[in-house]
């Protein structure tokens, strides 16, 4: 499935090559679906929610904030007219449709533009998705664009409903600080599942469990990998997105963006401590094959020394020279049998003194 994606994905990445600038051409996993726009409206006493398909909002609050939820990024009529409604740049309509972007922040005259990546679990699956989700906060709405309907909005959607918190009460910067702020919060989540993971992986290593496991962690590696990438960058985008001097951003908010700012700092740092972890097990699995194969090679050098000196009474006798009286006596045999049995018993017995076997 993977591969049938990255065919895919390669083959809209030529179609773009030699397109002018702000093209809107869809980069990322080619879907079907319609595209969902939720629209809720509210202000500190009333809260409207509409959800439509393929529409954009024909009416927006003028006393309150408006956000505008848009799941689904890859029909380029729908993301033109979105942006057209909202008057955004062609080019930053452009970026909402390349699904690769690397976390960033911009500045605009009227609003300022967010990349995220946000990390889910999809029910029934073990394996991560990364997820890109585009912000765009003016004054006094905000657009958000996702690839897939699952997402970590709803604790959000839930506070605004209910009226609990400040949501309801400050401005929409305030809002897209609480949507990433959720996005961070989730990284926890997923990060104790990796813990967790990574804790029972060293147990069954150590223990000698090893079948299977090396490829399991070899994916979580890959997996870890793809989240540093995704995480990584987004300190910066939050620190450029509170340090703003745009008027969509109030003074007010610094304390906040602080706070999701040091626990942007503090995934990192515990991506950074599994990626060393991983590093650490592997390492430890090495030492358990390279340990097993120590006893292995011991016992056998162990029952290849027992029996060198029972080979050597047997080669001698095996000459056959003439002169030998040995051979002509009756119970010469019975006596090389004798002597070979007692050197391995007492050469046996040897290793066992020095707790060799």
């Amino acid at each position: 499935m993977a591969k049938k994606s990255k065919k895919k994905n390669a083959f809209t990445i030529q179609q773009k090559q030699g397109e002018a600038p702000g093209s809107l051409v869809f980069l990322g996993e080619q879907k079907t679906a319609d595209i969902v726009v939720r629209h809720i409206s509210y202000n500190a006493t009333s809260c409207n929610e509409t959800l439509n398909i393929q529409k954009t909002p024909n009416h927006m609050s003028t006393a309150g904030i408006d956000w505008v939820d848009v799941v689904g990024v890859h029909d380029p009529k729908m993301i033109k007219k979105i942006g057209d409604h909202f008057g955004i740049h062609h080019l930053v309509q452009e970026d909402i449709m390349n699904t690769s972007q690397r976390p960033k922040t911009e500045v605009y005259d009227d609003y300022i533009f967010i990349v995220v990546k946000m990390i889910t679990i999809p029910p029934g699956q073990s394996k991560v998705n990364i997820e890109q989700v585009s912000f765009v906060v003016g004054d006094g709405w905000l657009l958000t664009f996702q690839e897939d309907e699952e997402d970590v909005f709803e604790l959000v959607r839930t506070r605004i409903r209910a009226d609990k918190g400040r949501v309801r009460k400050l401005g929409a910067d305030y809002l897209a600080y609480a949507l990433i702020d959720a996005i961070v919060d989730s990284y926890f989540l997923i990060l104790e599942d990796f813990g967790d993971q990574l804790e029972t992986l060293e147990s069954d290593l150590t223990a000698g469990q090893s079948e299977g496991r090396i490829t399991q962690l070899q994916s979580m590696k890959w997996e870890i990998l793809s989240l540093k990438k995704a995480v990584w960058p987004l300190r910066e985008v939050i620190n450029n997105f509170s340090k703003s001097e745009s008027s969509v951003v109030s003074p007010e908010l610094k304390p906040y963006f602080r706070d999701v700012y040091d626990h942007s700092i503090q995934v990192i740092e515990t991506i950074e401590s599994y990626r060393d972890l991983i590093g650490g097990i592997q390492d430890l699995y090495l030492s358990v094959v390279n340990n097993k194969m120590n006893e292995v090679m011991k016992v056998l050098a162990l029952i290849s020394t027992i029996f060198l000196p029972m080979t050597l009474v047997a080669g001698i006798y095996g000459m056959n020279f003439k002169y030998m009286p040995e051979l002509e006596s009756s119970w010469g045999y019975a006596a090389s049998l004798v002597l070979m049995l007692m050197i391995g018993v007492s050469m046996y017995a040897l290793f066992k003194y020095r707790k060799w076997i």
